[in-house]
């Protein structure tokens, strides 16, 4: 019988080659990532079946550390969704929101206007009334695929209205509808101010009221904005007329209009992540970390902890906020080191540590003790952790969505996508980092939607869920809150998958677990096992996946009522 093949320095067999290949493409092709996978997956099936002696070779070794110092080198791509390709087209704000009202996608000029960002509620209250009925109609065409396609609308805004062009925005044909929301003036920007002075040689006084004529169109605003006469104004408008050589008002307003598209077009850029409550504070903790958090539900309600996982963001669909008032409960969302804008953690802390002195350092500044803790996914283990440390703090514990410590022989049984995340993470650091941030790439060229599709891969329940308008746009800001510092702590939360947190469930507040019966990950059977031996309370959602926050409102808020409950 012949023994495994064997793998020398300078040749490669062909799962090396499929990888090596499908490496270098993906930098430019996406869609290449799924090669990557596949490639991988065939490399340490060969290992376990023993048809290769080694996972990595010193040739594939070399190809993986030059591949990471490619991607370094080259930088990130823009995030170019196909919701997001819609608002950096715009030349001045843009937008796109679901049915309902919540942001898809945005860029930095209509953020910085309107004060939104992704994943935030909007009722657009700054649209005239006559607008507000057409948007109405623009609603019910994506709901129901009439053939209104576009509107103009108008807002309500003091001097000169602004005109925004309505159209609805399809992704995958007729699925995820949204409304497209551009305006069709030009903003006005202090690059525009300083290139009239240049230019023209204009002076800051007259570069002024041409900005505020070109917002309000009107000579007597200007006026009253300056505090000045209307005479003194006509005044400097002969003399900014002689400067740039322009005839009128009208004249010197399409001039102005060019230019401030010209810049507009050049300052087009998504708006940078930022929590979508709209609530983000922040404090430093004992070892001088600069850490966010944010909260959600009632102002003044009983407060609880809410930790993230992965992927899940920290915020929830609208039904469930109110029903959060309702109750009188205000959840503290803590933003984990390397997640969001809080600090990074110290190198080779492990992610459930990092978390529990993050989820204690947010107790100690807000002077909590003997309340609930709310863990979304894998956001539980750090929580449990944190309350192993310190047991007053918490009074109870819940866990909303699986997760247990899962064995790397049980990898292969995952979804393709996980299985061989977790797979790499498990057997080889160096794979594991190249295929992370191969993937990261692949996530930002081809925005949130690619991340979440591969992410929920063979789970139908989540790919429904993820078809709703209002809960992609909740998802999509999530996926941005993990990407805005790169892809460490992402990778750190991997190895959480099968960090063992089981014995210290004895030592931690009681804990519950909501589960859904058709997750993927964490078949609804082995978790059936792992809570009865742990002591875990388990409450089981038919029909649910990972996304059960989302997808099933009411058996979370009534697990989040009775945790809460018990602090009272």
């Amino acid at each position: 019988m012949s023994g495994p093949a064997s793998d020398s320095d300078s040749d490669l067999d062909q799962t090396s080659i499929r990888i090596i290949e499908a490496g270098y493409r993906s930098i430019n092709d996406p869609n290449a990532f799924d090669d990557l996978v596949t490639a991988w997956k065939s490399r340490i099936d060969a290992l376990t079946s023993g048809a290769v002696r080694e996972l990595l070779t010193p040739a594939l070794a070399q190809h993986c550390d030059e591949l990471v110092r490619l991607l370094d080198a080259i930088g990130e791509p823009l995030l170019l969704s196909e919701h997001d390709s819609f608002v950096r087209k715009a030349l001045g704000p843009a937008m796109v929101i679901s049915p309902t009202g919540t942001v898809i996608a945005i860029n930095q000029s209509a953020s910085n206007r309107f004060d939104l960002a992704v994943g935030q509620r909007t009722e657009l209250g700054f649209l005239d009334f006559a607008s507000s009925a057409m948007l109405d109609r623009l609603r019910d065409a994506c709901r129901s695929g009439s053939n209104m396609r576009r509107a103009i609308l108008q807002t309500e805004d003091r001097g000169k209205p602004d005109l925004l062009d309505a159209q609805v925005v399809s992704v995958d044909g007729n699925a995820n509808r949204g409304i497209g929301l551009r305006t069709l003036g030009y903003d006005w920007s202090v690059a525009v101010h300083d290139l009239l002075v240049l230019a023209f040689d204009l002076s800051e006084a007259e570069a002024e009221v041409v900005g505020l004529l070109y917002k309000h169109a009107d000579l007597a605003t200007v006026a009253e904005i300056r505090s000045t006469s209307l005479r003194t104004v006509r005044t400097q408008m002969h003399q900014i007329y002689s400067k740039t050589g322009t005839s009128g008002q009208v004249e010197l307003i399409r001039m102005v209009s060019l230019i401030c598209a010209q810049e507009g077009r050049e300052n087009s850029v998504l708006a940078d992540w930022r929590d979508p409550l709209g609530r983000e504070q922040y404090f430093t903790d004992d070892e001088g970390n600069t850490l966010f958090y944010s909260w959600l539900g009632a102002a003044d309600g009983t407060p609880a902890i809410l930790c993230h996982g992965p992927l899940t963001g920290h915020t929830f669909r609208a039904e469930l906020h109110s029903a959060l008032r309702e109750k009188g409960i205000k959840l503290y969302a803590i933003f984990r080191p390397g997640f969001g804008n809080s600090a990074p953690a110290k190198k080779n802390v492990p992610a459930h540590e990092a978390g529990a002195q993050a989820v204690l350092a947010l107790a100690d500044h807000l002077g909590l003790e003997g309340i609930a803790g709310i863990g979304l996914v894998n956001g539980i283990v750090p929580l449990i952790h944190a309350s192993a440390q310190r047991p007053r703090l918490f009074r109870s514990l819940l866990g909303l969505g699986s997760t247990m410590p899962l064995d790397p022989a049980e990898f292969s049984k995952l979804p393709s996508m996980q299985g061989t995340l977790f797979r790499l993470a498990h057997k080889s650091a160096g794979a594991f980092d190249a295929f992370v941030r191969t993937g990261y790439r692949a996530a930002l060229k081809s925005g949130p939607e690619y991340a979440l599709s591969r992410m929920y891969e063979g789970s139908p329940a989540d790919q429904q869920t993820l078809r709703d308008p209002d809960i992609f746009a909740l998802l999509k800001a999530s996926t941005a809150m993990v990407m805005t510092q790169g892809h460490e702590a992402f990778m750190a939360d991997v190895l959480m998958v099968s960090h063992d947190f089981t014995p210290l469930v004895a030592k931690a507040a009681p804990v519950t677990m909501v589960a859904g019966t058709l997750d993927p990950v964490y078949p609804v059977a082995a978790i059936r096992e792992f809570t009865r031996k742990s002591g875990i309370d388990l409450i089981e959602v038919e029909g649910a996946g990972q996304t059960l926050c989302h997808s099933h409102i009411e058996p979370c808020a009534e697990a989040i009522f009775a945790s809460v409950g018990r602090t009272r």
